[in-house]
């Protein structure tokens, strides 16, 4: 008997406690404008844990 991998965990669908569709985000400075985010979509779960991380520099140049 050969080996293989277990199948993928998939749950009934469930309904998302938070759902984002199609965001995105523009920053506007004195140098232009700065695009963090383009048509991104996206659910939460309920019961998971979500983090979005990004860095906190350009926000604080001068």
């Amino acid at each position: 008997m050969r080996w293989r991998p277990p199948a993928p965990y998939n749950p009934a669908p469930m309904n998302p406690a938070i759902h984002f569709q199609r965001v995105s985000k523009t920053y506007r400075g004195a140098r232009g404008t700065f695009q963090a985010l383009t048509d991104v979509s996206f659910d939460i779960q309920p019961g998971e844990f979500f983090g979005l991380l990004g860095s906190m520099a350009p926000a604080r140049r001068r």
